[in-house]
């Protein structure tokens, strides 16, 4: 649906932080509890208002972090208040003087501490492959995906994904990787065969099957279920962990002995400790 969709072009950083401001308060004013989404392509790619006016030869290192630090510290806090979800996608740059012999990590970001301090998610995606035989050819890229960051869920996961140059993700083959990894399509060669089905199917023939076919349908149940499962296990795991650290601090605090021996303690707080004569 494009209808909904609304697509601005800011000249620079400070406009495009006004207008994403301007944006929040009149969805908020047209509709309380509409889901929306903003994205900002790309933070690389929007000049600042200083380097946008002044001379080409003119340097103002940094400039991007400090007015993104600014802009999202007031930004973050109304998307929080009314549920919107802020998308800002940035590409790889090189760091200079860094790498080589010295060793360390080229790549870089602009504005990449103010972006890091304030997202609840960062995902670092880099081409790794080309669908299809050639790249010529190809009718799409594959993508390895990590996540950096993740305050909502576990992170540091990696993911292989395709990216149709037409459609984006392709589903299909993701369902199809997934359903393999955990045993619920067995392949052979060029060809596959879902579990308990008698009925094969070369790989080539996949995105039609997905189409079609009722057997994608019994998949994506299956795995569904296997994702519940295993967030009720992880969710039963973490309430025995819990519950053994609350007993582990009840017998903590219950003991109320040194080395098997109680301590007399004088009414001032100091310990007294009773010795023989026969020790003087």
């Amino acid at each position: 649906q494009l209808q909904p969709l609304i697509i601005l072009q800011p000249d620079h950083i400070e406009q495009a932080l006004a207008m994403i401001e301007e944006t929040i308060k009149k969805i908020r004013d047209a509709s309380s509890d509409a889901l929306c989404v903003i994205g900002w392509d790309s933070i690389a790619g929007t000049p600042a208002k200083a380097e946008s006016e002044d001379d080409y030869d003119k340097l103002h290192p940094g400039i991007h972090a400090r007015r993104l630090s600014a802009g999202l510290r007031k930004i973050v806090k109304l998307l929080a208040e009314q549920k919107i979800s802020l998308i800002l996608i940035g590409q790889l740059k090189s760091k200079i003087g860094v790498g080589g012999p010295r060793g360390g990590d080229m790549d870089t970001v602009i504005a990449e501490r103010p972006i890091g301090f304030h997202s609840s998610v960062i995902l670092d995606v880099v081409r790794i492959g080309y669908v299809g035989k050639k790249k010529e050819t190809s009718t799409g890229i594959i993508a390895k995906v990590t996540c950096k960051k993740n305050k909502i869920a576990p992170p540091f996961r990696v993911c292989e994904v395709p990216i149709m140059f037409s459609s984006g993700i392709d589903n299909e083959a993701v369902l199809l990787k997934m359903a393999v990894d955990r045993g619920l399509v067995e392949k052979s060669g060029s060809y596959l065969r879902a579990v308990g089905d008698k009925k094969n199917w070369r790989e080539s023939e996949w995105p039609d099957v997905a189409c079609h076919d009722d057997v994608v349908k019994r998949l994506r149940i299956q795995l569904a279920k296997e994702q519940r499962d295993a967030f009720a296990r992880w969710e039963d795991e973490k309430r025995k962990k819990t519950e053994r650290a609350v007993e582990a601090d009840e017998e903590l605090e219950g003991s109320d002995t040194v080395d098997g021996e109680e301590d007399d303690e004088d009414d001032d707080g100091y310990l007294r400790v009773d010795r023989d004569d026969d020790d003087e």
